[in-house]
């Protein structure tokens, strides 16, 4: 940001492993962050990032559009890699997804019209045997 600390989209300061803001210089250059979560600048170690993880991440609630909360401990994380200068996408395809979705919208009226017939037939089969009787 315009104070030099490193922070999210939302603007939200990120933390470092002693859960203090990463600052930067206006000097500093050649920034780097490593697969490892360690940062570097102008070749000479800075910090690293603070990545942690939970052991049950199911009592990880929702807190905006890309944070979480929760009352349990969180522990440092085990067996990550940190992707500098990445954006993540989406994990969805869109145009199989819409395939999909035209597929199953597609099942759901075949099946409501089985349904219906079904219903239909077994109607005028009681219909036809309270005549006979």
């Amino acid at each position: 940001n315009q104070s030099g600390m490193l922070v999210t989209l939302e603007g939200y300061p990120v933390l470092d492993q002693t859960n203090q803001p990463i600052n930067f210089d206006e000097n500093d250059r050649a920034i780097s962050i490593r697969d490892d979560g360690s940062i570097s600048v102008d070749g000479a170690a800075r910090t690293t990032l603070n990545i942690v993880q939970f052991d049950n991440e199911h009592l990880l609630e929702k807190a905006g559009n890309t944070m979480y909360k929760t009352d349990a401990p969180a522990k440092p994380a085990q067996n990550f890699t940190v992707a500098g200068g990445m954006t993540e996408g989406s994990n969805v395809k869109p145009v199989l997804a819409l395939t999909h979705m035209i597929y199953t919208s597609r099942s759901l009226g075949d099946t409501a019209n089985y349904i219906s017939t079904i219903n239909t037939l077994a109607r005028k089969a009681s219909d036809t045997l309270a005549k006979v009787y």
